[in-house]
């Protein structure tokens, strides 16, 4: 890895962890699923799984280390390799939007799984429990991703 490279992880990764906290008060309000899917999108999924990953442990020393940061990796990247299959077939961005708030919603599920495991809860009631949660972090998501997309197109990061 060349050092322009490194460079543009370490910088992203910041900006993620600043904007994870900078919105910790608001739940599910994050601008950082949007930020890993326009990763796929500039530079590949590679580079895309460095930041989440990076981003999720950094925050995970701050915010509390557990279990459960290996989960949001683990669902984050499940969402990140279906995404780099199905934005490519999608010219616009209102489509890659919409995609963006489903495949957020995907994540929202999968950590749900994670989570009722967990806590040895019944995963149907937990599911919904939460679905306000997941439903504002998806429309969260949508509406960063036309942001943080124009933005790297702009400078062609």
């Amino acid at each position: 890895m060349d050092v322009k490279k490194i460079s543009r992880i370490s910088i992203l990764v910041a900006i993620a962890v600043v904007s994870r906290f900078a919105f910790a008060q608001f739940p599910n309000i994050k601008p950082i699923t949007a930020l890993f899917l326009v990763t796929v999108v500039f530079w590949g999924i590679y580079d895309s799984i460095i930041v989440m990953t990076l981003t999720m442990v950094i925050t995970g020393i701050y915010m509390g280390m557990s279990i459960m940061v290996l989960f949001q990796v683990i669902s984050f990247a499940v969402i990140l390799i279906i995404w780099k299959f199905t934005y490519k077939y999608m010219s616009k961005i209102v489509y890659q939007m919409i995609i963006a708030g489903m495949l957020t919603m995907l994540y929202g599920f999968i950590i749900s799984l994670f989570s009722a495991c967990i806590f040895k809860a019944s995963f149907w009631p937990f599911y919904l429990a939460g679905l306000g949660f997941d439903m504002m972090h998806a429309i969260s998501t949508m509406i960063f991703y036309p942001l943080i997309y124009n933005i790297f197109e702009r400078f062609k990061i």
